[in-house]
């Protein structure tokens, strides 16, 4: 008779544990395409207030648009995937481009190193990220400080250098971006580029699982024997080389090089990961998530701007976009919310 009470209450106890389960799964799913119906929402919304939305001027002018967003916003998902932060992503823009200005043709030096240059200023951003990654790992400080002091050390050290004179680029191959191929413009066939290869790495490769890992678990990691901190460095240097094509991209777009080339990008960054799905505790999210936020961050300010709502609103609404998903973030997984 007892064996018979406790087989049932047992069996009562797995039962529980496996309706528990498929509930968590089923919210998990419903979070997973929350996005997708989201942006559904904002085009079914577009279509009724803003008629100008779909014209074939304002495509063109989204595809442009989305270039910055998507590449910063690509460098930022593998921060986020490992529990970190990254806030120097406004000053390795801003450095890049300033640094940018004076290798190739422009205003204020003789120098003229066309593509050599472009490589320069990358591998100048990646040093940036090498550096934040190796102080972040070896002497275990908090991500969101380390980044947040190099962000300012080189915004500063970017001022310096053009001492409030920025160099106008007059460069062809620099503003060259913003020409079309192919129907689109060559600064978002980058963007993209730069998307779907990020989108192989973590997808494909045993980096991209370690990536996953580490904000999954660091410490089980830690302990399987998986060197934690080389993935971190990593991953600080992919997100500084992102940071460095925004900055080229900002260049050819102003025609000069200024610290205000990175302004305001960390916000939107790490606004369209984390309404994409990506979550701030690390282990959750991805590259499809990354373009699905980003898209619907562009597209709703680009809806803003025709509808003529005045700047602040925007950065306001922005905010309150940032909140909700945050919370369900944290809901979502109850884990440290920075490393």
């Amino acid at each position: 008779m007892e064996n018979s009470v406790e087989k049932a209450g047992a069996t009562s106890i797995a039962e529980e544990f496996i309706d528990r389960v498929r509930k968590e799964n089923r919210t998990e799913q419903i979070k997973q395409y929350m996005p997708f119906v989201i942006f559904s929402c904002i085009i079914i919304v577009a279509c009724f207030a803003v008629p100008s939305f779909f014209s074939l001027n304002n495509f063109r002018t989204l595809l442009s648009q989305i270039a910055v967003p998507l590449i910063c916003a690509t460098g930022m998902t593998f921060i986020l995937l490992i529990g970190g932060m990254d806030l120097s992503m406004e000053g390795v823009i801003g450095f890049c481009g300033v640094v940018l200005s004076y290798l190739v043709a422009n205003s204020k030096t003789s120098l003229n190193l066309g593509l050599l240059g472009v490589l320069i200023t990358i591998a100048a951003g990646s040093t940036v990220g090498l550096i934040t990654g190796l102080i972040h790992t070896k002497l275990r400080l908090p991500s969101f400080i380390v980044t947040y002091a190099v962000g300012i050390i080189f915004t500063g050290f970017s001022i310096m250098i053009y001492r409030g004179a920025p160099a106008a680029v007059s460069s062809n191959l620099v503003l060259s971006l913003t020409k079309n191929f192919l129907g689109l413009p060559i600064l978002t066939w980058l963007a993209l580029a730069i998307f779907t290869v990020a989108a192989v790495v973590l997808k494909y490769t045993t980096f991209g699982r370690s990536i996953y890992a580490i904000g999954d678990n660091e410490m089980a990691i830690r302990a399987a024997g998986i060197n934690v901190d080389r993935a971190k460095l990593i991953a600080f240097v992919i997100c500084a080389t992102c940071a460095s094509f925004a900055g080229i991209i900002g260049v050819s777009r102003l025609k000069y090089g200024d610290i205000s080339v990175g302004r305001n990008r960390i916000f939107s960054a790490i606004t369209a990961c984390v309404v994409g799905g990506t979550s701030l505790s690390g282990g959750k999210g991805g590259m499809l998530q990354c373009l699905m936020g980003v898209m619907i961050v562009t597209v709703l300010g680009n809806i803003l701007i025709l509808l003529g709502v005045d700047t602040d609103y925007q950065d306001a609404i922005e905010g309150v976009i940032v909140i909700v998903s945050v919370i369900i973030s944290t809901v979502r997984n109850n884990k440290t919310m920075v490393k």
